[in-house]
């Protein structure tokens, strides 16, 4: 019964951490008390938080990974999922990609509630359409790092591992490798599902006219600055390949321009070879 489907999971989760056998049966029944069913739902146990021994913050034996993609890609592919050809959104066309990007960069530097803006302001008119979902959908992948409801429970930044979604066979491979050699995780994996969801990409002459006006591209620099400095990406939307560090690995918060990360990445890498001669 789900009982006992329960008390397995918990006896291998907890087993795994060195909880001895009396403290995690006790753990069991406290969950196995607040086991419900919720319509087609299907069954829920809630846990407190000090019981969640999957939570990223607080979770012990894991893997935290963070999955990245250049901002410049992101937010054009959430444009064109959301907003491009929307009535809802006012049946905006490509041309009007660079308002879009004016929007989510004020949205930003603006830090309120959205509906508490007075709709007659300047900056009322402009975010009249950009509602707090598009804002959730915006952030910085580097903000969802930086959470401030985790509270008393940051995320160690320094614990988590990128994989960028334009390197994905590469760095997945490399982060099951990693499973393995680091927390003795050696299971099999199926390989990584599709990462995109449109058939095709945006044309080139299409992507050349979103990033003609420096205002657009200034806007986007400016309001993802940390995700390119974090994760490697390149502030040239016209690259080929926009991660300049290809298996960066374990992510290396608070570094500064991408100019210094190279700097920092080449010198590690010298060392590496220099150990390896000698």
């Amino acid at each position: 019964n789900h009982s006992d489907g329960l008390m397995r999971w918990i006896r291998r989760e907890f087993g795994a951490m060195g909880v001895p056998a009396a403290a995690w049966k006790q753990i069991g029944k406290h969950m196995a008390a607040g086991l419900h069913h919720r319509g087609d739902r299907g069954w829920r146990v809630h846990m407190p938080r000090y019981l969640c021994s999957t939570c990223c913050s607080i979770g012990k034996g894991r893997m935290k990974v963070i999955f990245v993609r250049s901002p410049f890609s992101r937010l054009v592919s959430y444009f064109r999922m959301n907003w491009l050809g929307n009535p809802r959104k006012g049946d905006y066309t490509w041309d009007h990609f660079g308002h879009f990007a004016e929007m989510t960069l004020r949205a930003w530097e603006l830090g309120v509630k959205l509906p508490d803006l007075d709709p007659e302001s300047e900056n009322g008119r402009l975010l009249a359409n950009f509602t707090p979902e598009d804002r959730y959908h915006t952030k910085a992948m580097s903000e969802w790092l930086k959470d401030p409801m985790l509270k008393e429970n940051p995320l160690p930044l320094k614990s988590f591992r990128v994989l960028h979604v334009e390197h994905m066979p590469q760095e997945y491979a490399e982060m099951v490798e990693a499973l393995c050699t680091d927390f003795g995780f050696c299971e099999d994996f199926e390989p990584f599902p599709r990462v995109n969801s449109f058939q095709r990409g945006v044309p080139r002459d299409i992507w050349a006219s979103l990033w003609s006006d420096p205002k657009t591209l200034t806007a986007v620099q400016t309001r993802y600055k940390t995700d390119f400095d974090w994760f490697g990406y390149s502030r040239d939307p016209f690259l080929e390949d926009p991660v300049l560090i290809p298996g960066l690995g374990w992510l290396q918060a608070g570094w500064g321009s991408n100019t210094t990360i190279i700097r920092r990445y080449e010198r590690e890498n010298a060392r590496k070879r220099t150990k390896k001669r000698l």
